[in-house]
């Protein structure tokens, strides 16, 4: 991975281990999944996969989301 020259990845998809090379957060607090597109730096899009299970989301009906 070139984290000083993110454009060269733009095209790849980063799995949770290689995105964990990168940032220091762990689970519970690393709330990015996978990274399905770099755009130099000023853009990223990242996937976070949330199930209905997950403490931070009780109280919330599935008519609500």
């Amino acid at each position: 991975m070139n984290i000083q020259n993110p454009e060269k990845d733009q095209h790849m998809n980063w799995d949770k281990e290689k995105i964990k090379s990168v940032l220091p957060q762990r689970e519970p607090f690393l709330f990015i999944d996978e990274v399905v597109e770099i755009e130099g730096t000023k853009r990223v899009v990242a996937i976070k996969n949330i199930k209905m299970m997950k403490a931070f989301l009780q109280g919330i009906s599935r008519a609500g989301l």
